[in-house]
């Protein structure tokens, strides 16, 4: 590791697709992007009384998104 926090490209070839891209800090990486998950929400009309349940959550960027703003639960 060259800065403290950072792995070598040798670590990162042999990790998970998933911890990579949280690493990345990358929001959204599906059809549509984070216009189709806005959309998506506007749709349902979700409030804070709502349990919502995100299949394919990925690193769960969305999930935790969507609690911060809406104060709903996400599973």
């Amino acid at each position: 590791m060259s800065r403290e926090g950072e792995m070598s490209n040798e670590v990162l070839v042999r990790r998970d697709y998933y911890d990579i891209q949280g690493r990345w800090d990358t929001p959204i990486l599906h059809m549509g992007g984070l216009a189709a998950t806005v959309k998506v929400l506007e749709m349902v009309q979700v409030d804070g009384n709502m349990i919502l349940f995100d299949v394919g959550c990925g690193t769960g960027f969305t999930a935790c998104s969507i609690t911060k703003k809406y104060g709903c639960r996400v599973v």
